[in-house]
């Protein structure tokens, strides 16, 4: 695919997407991580959502590992709140294997297990 210009900035292309997603799209969903890139997306899809008054709630789904910094939690929590009138919130944990790279005898980590719940 051949890069094409189109002589804007990204925060107007941006905008430009937004445009789209939200003429064509009857459900948006943002996935957020409490990360500084995924908390910055999530801001700016709620402030085109208010400011072009469009009264559709947004899907905000976040996965808890149980083993992120606890700022990181309280951060997650406060967007949820900032936002509660204006989002559906999916705040989930889910029985998954992660692979990890902290051990040399295990391949794979379980942030939740639905098994070990004593854990």
């Amino acid at each position: 695919m051949q890069k094409r210009y189109l002589n804007i900035n990204v925060y107007q292309a941006f905008q430009k997407r937004l445009d789209f997603i939200f003429r064509e799209f009857d459900n948006i969903y943002v996935s957020f991580s409490g990360g500084k890139d995924s908390a910055l997306l999530l801001h700016l899809v709620m402030e085109y959502k208010r400011k072009n008054h469009l009264p559709q709630r947004i899907g905000v789904f976040h996965q808890d590992f149980e083993a992120q910094y606890h700022v990181t939690t309280e951060f997650v929590e406060q967007v949820f709140e900032k936002y509660q009138l204006d989002i559906e919130p999916y705040w989930v944990c889910l029985p998954m294997a992660v692979r990890t790279a902290l051990s040399s005898y295990q391949m794979y980590w379980y942030p939740w297990d639905d098994k070990r719940k004593e854990l």
